[in-house]
């Protein structure tokens, strides 16, 4: 199991614009949390989940416009075909919840939709 927290209090201590003194920085969450863990199934089989929690962030270097905060869920499986070849399957975003993943100065980016991947590893 993993997991992490991060509680940042951002604000602008120097600038050569007075209005933004005090101001939090953008892209900057109060919190953030994550978690992530995995179980063995049997010897072969895993499976594994994950929530991720964002807060809301400022959009803009003013503070007068807010992106939502956010919840994700991620998902795994995987399965060892032999002891050098194991296949998984991750889905990400399970809810596909709607979500800005990146913020800049008064544009933001998409987080990615319902999506997943099936890898195959080898080793020897």
């Amino acid at each position: 199991m993993f997991a992490g927290y991060t509680h940042l209090n951002s604000e602008i201590v120097k600038t050569t614009v007075p209005a933004n003194l005090g101001k939090q920085l953008l892209n900057t969450p109060n919190n953030a949390f994550s978690l992530w863990t995995t179980y063995d199934v049997t010897g072969q089989w895993t499976v594994g989940g994950g929530a991720y929690f964002v807060d809301e962030v400022f959009g803009n270097i003013t503070n007068t416009t807010q992106v939502p905060s956010y919840w994700r869920f991620d998902a795994m499986t995987s399965y060892k075909i032999t002891t050098n070849i194991t296949a998984q399957l991750n889905i990400y975003n399970i809810t596909n919840e709607y979500y800005f993943a990146t913020v800049y100065n008064n544009w933001a980016v998409p987080g990615a939709g319902r999506s997943a991947a099936l890898t195959v590893r080898g080793r020897w």
